[in-house]
């Protein structure tokens, strides 16, 4: 190549190289997002509510049961509710209805509980190390996500767990659950 430079000539092919590839890069987004139109996937929304400091909220469920909101809490679930399952950060009162076939669940940073019909408390603050779980009537299961089994608790009792370890359950005095 007449005039051309030795710089000019060694860059030429990294050009057609880089050209060819942003091509093939824009044919293949292309064909993606039109297939995309094709297959839709489910969609899903949440349904979120939330607390400031020192407020208080009950809310209500699809299902029907209920959930009394501390101060600085917030809840979700996805919609449709089929899985009867919500996510907690911080501390609410939960009264489930009973419906053997779907059972509820509570999922928050250390780990699960899980229900049948039952009116139950759990504490789960992000800042906070653990999770509290106490029971009013009812039957919960609660399982840390790093452990291998679960705790069953009865009306009166209340267990502690973090992500790796589930406490004993104790029995708590009526005024202290809740």
């Amino acid at each position: 190549v007449r005039g051309a430079t030795p710089a000019r000539t060694m860059y030429r092919p990294m050009a057609i190289a880089v050209a060819v590839v942003l091509v093939l890069s824009v044919l293949s987004i292309g064909l993606f997002v039109l297939r995309q139109d094709v297959v839709t996937p489910p969609s899903y929304r949440l349904h979120v509510w939330h607390t400031d400091p020192g407020q208080r909220l009950t809310a209500k469920l699809p299902d029907g049961s209920t959930v009394q909101l501390c101060g600085e809490s917030t809840l979700w679930y996805p919609v449709p509710f089929d899985a009867r399952t919500v996510v907690l950060h911080g501390e609410g009162l939960f009264e489930v209805v009973r419906d053997p076939a779907h059972p509820f669940s509570v999922k928050t940073a250390k780990g699960k509980v899980e229900v049948l019909g039952t009116s139950f408390t759990v504490r789960s603050y992000r800042e906070s190390a653990e999770t509290r779980v106490s029971v009013l009537r009812g039957l919960v299961a609660c399982t840390a996500y790093g452990s291998n089994g679960s705790v069953h608790l009865h009306p009166g009792e209340a267990v502690r767990f973090s992500r790796q370890t589930v406490s004993d359950k104790v029995h708590m005095p009526t005024a202290e659950m809740g």
